[in-house]
């Protein structure tokens, strides 16, 4: 069932619910905007109940029906409704889906290279691909409960924040300190005293209390060295919806009033949110000013984050496969290399037209706004003598020059080639 039909279904009950008719315009205007968490936290709820109640009122609908014919189409509408909670998640994965993340997470990558030219040698980075679905403050306050999933309060773009990464390899970290390479994988006894950093004697782990600061129980005496800045995506995250389907349930017992765990005899399925694999993800990191040894901390670092998220995971439900990553292939290193390369171009480009005179201002504003060459020459006969004066003067460079020798080589190419002689451009 799409969006359109649980809409067109579900406005039955728009009239049913007073609380709900003066929101109406609301909850489409915030559908409108894009911003899936705005729509998550604040209309959610009333799009729930909305639904909800329109499955309900089917249903009486039908019941009250004497056509058979009649009631079997009453009885399929109320059918086509999925629970409320599922089809306000259906609007807000919909939402996050629909294109908009890419120019918000372009402008987070832009941010992270500029804080990379600040910090020089001070910055690290390890770069790694989704593997498994990922679940991230999935118990964040909302009324619809267990949806919740970490992203920019501001601009909605999905995030792992620097305290889930420092809480990730702080774990590994203990874990490196107390392992038994003689015990086939076991673990020596955990201690309170063990798990002090400052005690830590294995060589793997020697550097935890620099990187992580000191945990002692009495009271921490330094900082860590190393600022976790969290995980960003290299490409727009896609949202997905995942079910937990509770099998168990509780029940009192009547001679005795104790309670009992016993089989449900109606499942009720549970949908929340994740976030889909496939995804490259960038996770940042650097070392405080002044500290020595920055080398050491970061190289120590890099391979606790890459052996904790590759091995352990992050986030929920770890356990039952989620929240894994693996190193990128050769493939996806030549994804992550071109979208470097293409986001520094996009920088360079940026800072030259804010460094531009007024007289090549326009030109410049007019070749960044163009996405696509081959559709550009396509519509020719709807630019202004401005814009192919623009055009003409991107072929006399050397970027257009280059650009005319692909078009010769493809006939496709040929045909643009000829529209530019047709239009006096070449």
């Amino acid at each position: 069932m799409n969006l359109d039909k649980i809409s067109e279904y579900s406005e039955v009950a728009a009239g049913s619910i007073p609380w709900l008719k003066p929101l109406e315009k609301r909850i489409q205007a915030a559908r409108s905007s894009g911003h899936w968490c705005l729509w998550l936290d604040k209309y959610a709820f009333a799009w729930a109940k909305r639904c909800d109640a329109a499955a309900e009122r089917w249903q009486t609908l039908a019941k009250a029906e004497q056509n058979k014919e009649r009631k079997r189409e009453l009885r399929s509408k109320a059918d086509a409704i999925p629970s409320g909670k599922t089809a306000a998640l259906m609007v807000a994965a919909a939402l996050a889906n629909d294109g908009r993340l890419a120019e918000i997470q372009r402008r987070c990558a832009a941010w992270l290279e500029t804080l990379k030219s600040q910090l020089g040698d001070r910055f690290g980075c390890v770069e790694l691909v989704a593997e498994s679905r990922l679940l991230l403050h999935l118990g964040r306050a909302n009324v619809l409960e267990n949806v919740g999933l970490y992203c920019d309060h501001t601009t909605g773009l999905p995030l792992i924040p620097g305290t889930a990464l420092k809480g990730i390899v702080s774990a590994w970290a203990c874990w490196a300190e107390h392992f038994n390479p003689a015990g086939h994988g076991s673990f020596r006894g955990f201690t309170e005293s063990s798990r002090q950093r400052r005690n830590f004697t294995a060589e793997e782990a020697r550097l935890a209390c620099r990187i992580l600061g000191d945990n002692s129980a009495t009271g921490s005496e330094s900082a860590g060295e190393v600022i976790f800045v969290g995980g960003f995506p290299l490409t727009p995250p896609k949202l997905g919806l995942d079910i937990v389907n509770p099998h168990y349930d509780e029940e009192t017992d009547r001679h005795t009033r104790q309670i009992r765990v016993c089989d449900k005899t109606r499942l009720t399925p549970n949908t929340f949110l994740c976030l889909e694999p496939g995804t490259i993800w960038r996770f940042v990191f650097y070392v405080r000013a002044g500290v020595p040894d920055a080398a050491d901390l970061l190289k120590q670092t890099s391979t606790w984050i890459e052996e904790a998220l590759t091995q352990l995971g992050i986030g929920a439900k770890t356990a039952a496969g989620y929240g894994r990553f693996h190193p990128p292939n050769d493939n996806e290193r030549s994804e992550i290399k071109r979208l470097d390369d293409e986001l520094r171009d996009q920088i360079e480009k940026e800072q030259t037209l804010l460094t531009a005179s007024p007289e090549d201002r326009p030109y410049l504003e007019f070749i960044a706004s163009v996405k696509d060459w081959d559709e550009q020459i396509r519509r020719l006969a709807e630019l202004g003598e401005a814009e192919k004066a623009h055009i003409r003067r991107f072929l006399a460079s050397e970027e257009g020059a280059n650009r005319v020798e692909q078009w010769r080589s493809t006939r496709g190419g040929r045909r643009q080639i000829k529209r530019l002689e047709e239009a006096g451009l070449l």
